[in-house]
């Protein structure tokens, strides 16, 4: 699981979940919605925002390829 943030780059394992953060620029925060998931809010990626970060961060979340798959899935539903 990857997190874009603006201050931590770590990784750290969670409940046997390894997270890994990668900081970027505040510019970079852009396309986040919120969402309640069992009575807490947490913000999450957009659609448009997951294509660009497959993207823009190919090493460690897809890339080009990746992004053509999501395209398709997106189209499909």
């Amino acid at each position: 699981m990857y997190i874009l943030n603006t201050s931590l780059q770590r990784e750290k394992v969670v409940g046997g979940i390894r997270f890994k953060m990668i900081k970027v620029s505040s510019r970079k925060m852009y396309g986040l919605k919120k969402l309640k998931i069992k009575n807490t809010e947490v913000i999450v990626s957009d659609r448009e925002r997951i294509l660009v970060d497959l993207i823009y961060f190919p090493q460690p979340v897809g890339g080009l390829i990746q992004a053509f798959d999501s395209i398709n899935n997106f189209s499909q539903n």
